[in-house]
């Protein structure tokens, strides 16, 4: 029988829930019963090395690919803005498009020139 790959990393099924739960964003508590431990039981899974390593790697993938989702989504919503600013018949909506657009280019500007060091 194929072993499940969290069980190759030494967590049971209980645990590896307990992983996904809280990286969800549930609470200790709220994960310790719909997991069926203790909220004690839980902590102690908290300090063991294996638990914890498995945590972080599913915390990092879950907050890269929140990343990528953001990322996509602010490229989608600069294009709409452009769009406004180009084509939009209100000229207060075109008008407040462009300010928005310039002012969150100099912010990113500014940004940027803090990381290097000077300006671009």
């Amino acid at each position: 029988m194929k072993e499940h790959a969290d069980q190759i990393e030494g967590l049971s099924d209980k645990q590896n829930q307990a992983v996904h739960l809280l990286c969800a964003g549930n609470t200790q508590t709220e994960v310790a019963n719909q997991v069926g431990v203790s909220r004690m039981t839980l902590w102690r899974w908290l300090q063991e090395p294996c638990f914890w390593s498995r945590y972080q790697h599913v915390r990092e993938h879950s907050f890269r690919n929140a990343q990528v989702s953001l990322d996509m989504g602010t490229s989608i919503a600069a294009e709409t803005l452009v769009e406004l600013a180009r084509n939009c018949e209100n000229p207060s909506v075109r008008l407040a498009a462009a300010k928005f657009l310039i002012e969150r280019r100099t912010d990113i500007r500014m940004m940027r020139e803090c990381e290097l060091g000077g300006p671009m």
